[in-house]
């Protein structure tokens, strides 16, 4: 699946992408960063609830967030 976290990065005026997306708590799935976007794509060997440190740059400033899959 495809997640885009453009819709929840706020106060920022210029151009946003995303640099760096990482499953977290060593869960068996992938997240993979789609190039100069603002998405992910996100994979899970079996249903649950997974958490992904997303990093997004804008202007030469980096932010992170935590995503949660469900």
């Amino acid at each position: 699946m495809s997640v885009d976290v453009a819709p929840h990065v706020t106060g920022t005026a210029g151009d946003v992408t995303l640099s760096s997306a990482r499953v977290l708590d060593d869960a068996a799935a992938t997240a993979t960063v789609v190039g100069g976007t603002t998405q992910f794509d996100f994979a899970a060997a079996s249903p649950g609830a997974y958490r992904v440190a997303v990093t997004v740059a804008a202007d030469g400033h980096e932010a992170t967030g935590t995503a949660r899959i469900t």
